[in-house]
């Protein structure tokens, strides 16, 4: 591809008629069998693989009216994160830009994105399955009507790629059945896996070079203890090496390696010079947005802390003198459109004086107090309100500093008491703070 078809692609890219190609190109798959748009938006569920064939979940009335909404420029329900993105002017790094580039046929899917499991081998420290038990959650394979396996088999043919997501991809025993079987049936099959990058051993080196594979790696450093201090249980050598020799497969066969990275506070500095590493070693690098965990999140960090890295990040300047360098110069200024904006909200955050802000914990207090009363008494549910309300205190010196207060008492006011009691009364304090001031 020369630079002037480069140029004329990022120039025009988000200009087609619909809002998302995501759902006229794919489905995505996960673990207890819910179909849905995509990987981004996984709350606008199809049906279920597990209770209904793929071929009448596809043409099912939720099917077509996802669809019609994206056709009117509007974001449907679960599509919150690319909205987000695109009020962030952060497009090139939102779902809309992963999916623009997905072949559409008209009678047919043409790529599939599973996530079976969450299983891993890593803690990362901002991934939250582990806290929820996730990572042994495994596909479900006993007593089922359809399996995935058999299912996609029966529309394999017209696949053009599959995506593996994890947990760790490399870590589930499933996706290598579902890898040979692709293969047997249709050798051309694109596959893309989002790997941590930190095994890599003769069955891995066997099935990748059997098939089309595609990598993306996530790499949030390359610092060593950074590194190391983040993907908990990664060893930075071992990964380095990997890295390389799952890019020296794919560029042999044609195919792409690309980098991800999770910019936090604890790597902030760090990310020019994974793009700068990126650029040298021809790696299409990607930026994802941390929201949660929120105090290791860039965007929760004060006015003058991020003006400080939006200054640092500007004054980096980085060549785009090819393929790989023009498309990570964009998105690296679509990230950077992304902190900008972050510095305008933290101008409209709240500054509430000492008085306001006890004022504020006794009213907010009485009223989870007042809307939950009734209901704990129906269920049975004794509290300590003594307990509670430190909880809830505690947990508002930090929320009262994102959200406004006429905001909080609006959010409790049209929120069921079942609902405060499962995000307020029954949740500890972080995770109070993570139900409320993630935007």
């Amino acid at each position: 591809m020369s630079l002037f078809s480069i140029l004329n692609y990022t120039k025009h890219l988000f200009s087609e008629k619909h809002l998302c190609n995501a759902p006229f190109s794919s489905i995505y798959i996960s673990g207890d069998g819910s179909i849905t748009p995509c990987c981004f938006n996984r709350s606008y569920v199809y049906g279920n693989i597990y209770d209904t064939p793929l071929n009448e979940i596809l043409k099912n009335s939720k099917f077509s009216e996802f669809k019609d909404l994206i056709k009117s420029h509007k974001f449907p329900i679960g599509c919150d994160i690319c909205k987000k993105h695109v009020q962030e002017n952060n497009k090139s790094n939102s779902g809309i830009a992963t999916y623009e580039n997905f072949p559409i046929q008209k009678n047919h899917l043409s790529v599939i994105e599973f996530e079976l499991s969450y299983k891993c081998n890593l803690r990362c420290t901002m991934c939250r399955l582990n806290e929820a038990h996730l990572f042994v959650n495994d596909v479900r394979t006993n007593n089922i009507k359809f399996t995935i396996k058999e299912q996609i088999a029966q529309v394999v043919k017209n696949i053009k790629l599959m995506r593996f997501y994890g947990g760790e991809p490399f870590f589930i025993e499933e996706y290598y059945s579902i890898w040979e079987q692709t293969i047997n049936i249709k050798p051309n099959c694109n596959f893309f896996v989002q790997t941590n990058g930190t095994i890599y051993n003769q069955r891995i080196e066997s099935i990748i070079k059997k098939g089309n594979f595609n990598f993306n790696m996530s790499l949030d450093s390359v610092d060593k203890d950074i590194y190391e201090s983040i993907r908990m249980g990664a060893h930075f050598e071992n990964s380095f090496q990997n890295l390389f020799k799952f890019k020296q497969i794919a560029e042999f066969k044609g195919k792409t390696m690309s980098i991800s990275v999770c910019p936090m506070r604890i790597n902030s500095k760090n990310i020019p010079d994974i793009l700068e590493f990126c650029n040298k070693n021809n790696l299409f690098i990607f930026f994802n947005t941390v929201f949660s965990p929120w105090n290791m999140a860039i965007w929760s960090m004060s006015q003058n802390e991020l003006t400080e890295i939006f200054n640092y990040y500007k004054s980096f300047k980085f060549s785009a003198n090819s393929k790989v360098k023009i498309i990570n110069t964009q998105r690296w200024k679509s990230f950077l459109n992304q902190v900008s904006n972050w510095i305008e909200n933290a101008k409209r955050r709240p500054h509430l004086s000492e008085n306001e802000i006890e004022n504020a914990k006794n009213q907010i207090y009485c009223l989870i107090k007042n809307k939950t009363d009734n209901f704990l008494i129906q269920q049975n549910i004794i509290i300590n309100f003594n307990q509670l309300k430190i909880k809830v205190t505690n947990s508002l010196d930090e929320i009262l500093k994102f959200v406004p207060v006429k905001t909080l008492i609006e959010k409790i006011n049209n929120a069921d008491a079942k609902t405060i009691y499962i995000k307020v009364i029954d949740k500890d304090e972080n995770a109070i703070n993570e139900n409320i001031i993630i935007p």
